[in-house]
Formats: C-alpha cells, sequence, structure tokens
C-alpha cells in the first residue's frame, strides 16, 4: 500500500489493518479554520508532508455534526486533508466512543469521507500525544457515520472498524 509494510488481522470478528505509526507536530491554528467552519479550535497539529493531514481539536462542547463542511473553499488554504475532532466524555458518547471526528479533502477528491482508516491513524497518533491512551474508539460524524478503533503497539497503528448502517450497531 504506496510502499508500506501493511499487517492484517481478524481480532473478535473485526478485520485490523496495521501501519507504520507516524507523528503529529502541533502547531498555530490557522485563521481560516473558524471562518471555514463556524467553530474556533482549540488546538492544531500537522502529520505527514506538504500535503498530508491538519487536525484541528475542537472544543468538548462542539458539535461536529453541525460544523459547515468546508468545501471547495479549503483548496485555497492549504493541500492537506483536514480532520476536524474532539474528545468525548462520557454523558456525550453516543455508543461508547471517546473520539469523535470529521474528514475533509475536496482537493483530493473527497469533500467528506463516511469512515476513513487512514484519518483514523492520524487521529490516533494525535489524541495518544494529548494523553488520551494507545486505545481509542471513535465515531465518525459523517452523515453516513463510521465506527473506527485504534492501538498503537510497537511502532505499528492498528485500525479496525465497520461503517455504521443503523442506529443498532454495535462499535467496533
Amino acid at each position: 500500500m504506496n510502499g508500506m509494510d501493511v499487517q492484517w488481522e481478524n481480532r473478535d470478528g473485526i478485520d485490523w489493518l496495521a501501519f507504520p505509526s507516524l507523528e503529529t507536530r502541533l502547531c498555530e491554528a490557522p485563521a481560516w479554520a473558524t471562518r471555514l467552519l463556524g467553530e474556533t479550535p482549540s488546538q492544531a497539529a500537522e502529520a505527514g508532508p506538504g500535503n498530508g493531514y491538519l487536525v484541528l481539536e475542537m472544543p468538548a462542547t462542539c458539535d461536529l455534526v453541525s460544523l459547515t463542511a468546508p468545501g471547495a473553499a479549503l483548496e485555497s488554504h492549504t493541500l492537506r486533508s483536514l480532520i476536524v475532532t474532539r474528545q468525548v466524555s462520557d454523558a456525550d458518547s453516543l455508543r461508547g466512543e471517546s473520539i469523535q471526528y470529521r474528514y475533509f479533502a475536496p482537493q483530493h477528491g473527497v469533500p467528506e469521507d463516511t469512515a476513513t482508516g487512514s484519518a483514523m491513524r492520524v487521529v490516533a497518533a494525535y489524541w495518544l500525544g494529548r494523553g488520551a491512551g494507545n486505545e481509542l474508539r471513535a465515531l465518525q460524524r459523517s452523515a453516513e457515520g463510521g465506527w473506527l478503533a485504534s492501538r498503537v503497539e510497537n511502532g505499528r497503528t492498528w485500525i479496525g472498524g465497520r461503517v455504521a448502517e443503523d442506529d443498532g450497531m454495535e462499535a467496533a
């Protein structure tokens, strides 16, 4: 996969892929983020090269579903794919997740993705650096919704999950 050594395993009925772990670097939240999303990020980080990822952490009170999708306007501000994330309290968790996020990459032909394993790899690295631990359960707050889980161990980030199809779906 793009020259990466990817491992696979099935654990408890979930398919898991392991990618080399990556690092996120804290950076200043860009001024355009508030204008495009309608909410001010509390922190920001970058991952990968100049066309990699920009992670914007939103306040815990932010409803990610109500954020304005940046659309094609994102392309005029960055070449990076945009991951907007927030930590979720037990009281705010919809199905046992500790993290929620959305993923936008119109500059790469993806206005908003449903369930993005490559983004979950970045989310895992970001929240590990923020002290959230090496295992996460996340809900991607796209219209369709996607459950993803991650675990970071021995220099690899394992990603597993499924696309949520109805409200009765169990978390990965």
